[in-house]
Formats: C-alpha cells, structure tokens, sequence
C-alpha cells in the first residue's frame, strides 16, 4: 500500500509532538511561550531537554503555532531544574513572553548572573 493511504487509517500521538524549530530561530523570536518540557538524564546527569513552545500566528489572531526544540541545552535545563525547587508541580508553566539568547550556550535572557565588570 502507499504510505498516503496508510497515514489516513492509521496515526500515532506522541507526547509534544510538534514542527522542531531550530535553536537559531527560536533565538531569533520577538517571544515564545513555554507549554511543557521534559529533560533527561544520563548516569544521573541531566542532559536533554524537549519543548514545547507556543508562537503567536500573525495570519490567525488569537492561535499559536506549536513547535519543539530538543537538544543538549545545559543553560536552559539547570534553569528549568532551579524553578522546579522552588515552584513544585511546575506551577510556573506557562512561562509566557519567554526569550532564548545564545550567551556561551543558549538560556534563557535574564537567567543568568551574568559579569558586568571585572573586579580588581
């Protein structure tokens, strides 16, 4: 049978399945909003992040495009790991109005403390 034929009977949901966004564009985004999220870990080493991000759709006010980005970002997980210590059962998602900058990794903007001045 052609795949055409077999997709129309026949389809799987995955949980945040959604059109991957590459890094690079979501850095580039005015905003995003952050729905969900899964990090996964190695050896007890957390080291992969999913998620899933709302992008307001300018041809259809009031709907959101759903994407997903994944990948090894270590900024974003140990911030996301930090809120959850402090807000239990997620309670912060979502997190609307969210920028990505690449500041040695990517992370989320304002996230980090970052150095202003070297100090003598």
């Amino acid at each position: 049978m052609k795949l055409q034929q077999l997709t129309q009977k026949i389809r799987i949901d995955r949980e945040m399945d959604a059109k991957q966004i590459d890094m690079r564009a979501v850095e580039q985004l005015p905003s995003f909003t952050l729905y969900n999220y899964e990090i996964r870990s190695n050896r007890g080493t957390d080291n992969w992040v999913k998620a899933l991000i709302g992008v307001t759709d300018n041809n259809h006010p009031g709907k959101e495009l759903a994407f997903e980005f994944h990948g090894n970002y270590q900024g974003i997980i140990r911030w996301l790991r930090e809120l959850e210590k402090v807000y239990p059962n997620r309670e912060f998602l979502p997190i609307e109005e969210a920028r990505i900058t690449n500041q040695c990794g990517y992370i989320f903007e304002g996230s980090s403390n970052q150095l202003q001045y070297i100090e003598p």
